[in-house]
């Protein structure tokens, strides 16, 4: 998910260098492309926040982890490491995200295609 000014949904190819978020959603075929390759590449295109969201194939589990762009450096540095606990931030603006509930939903849902 991208998070960018409505007016970039007009141009093609997208320019990333305007988004303010971005949040990957980890499979198991592409742990090293989004949380490595991609993360560089956001880092460099100056996209101020980033998102990691990894979803555990077994477990109802889903783990959150908020990076911030640190300008001096070009990099990110983790602002919330891997957490499962209620989830909440100021960057790019307020926003509250409850792991426990979604981990809870999800469990029941993974019941119910276990069934």
């Amino acid at each position: 998910m991208i998070v960018a000014p409505a007016d970039y949904l007009q141009q093609s190819p997208f320019p990333i260098e305007g988004a303010q978020l971005v949040v990957e959603v980890i499979s198991p075929t592409s742990v090293l492309r989004d949380t490595e390759t991609k993360r560089a590449l956001y880092a460099r295109a100056g996209v101020p926040a980033y998102w990691i969201v990894v979803p555990d194939a077994d477990k109802p589990t889903i783990s959150l982890a908020e990076l911030v762009l640190d300008e001096p450096g070009g990099q990110y540095r983790f602002a919330t490491h891997y957490t499962t606990e209620v989830f909440e931030t100021g960057t790019p603006w307020q926003v509250r995200v409850d792991l426990p509930q979604l981990i809870a939903r999800r469990a029941r849902m993974m019941r119910v295609d276990a069934g």
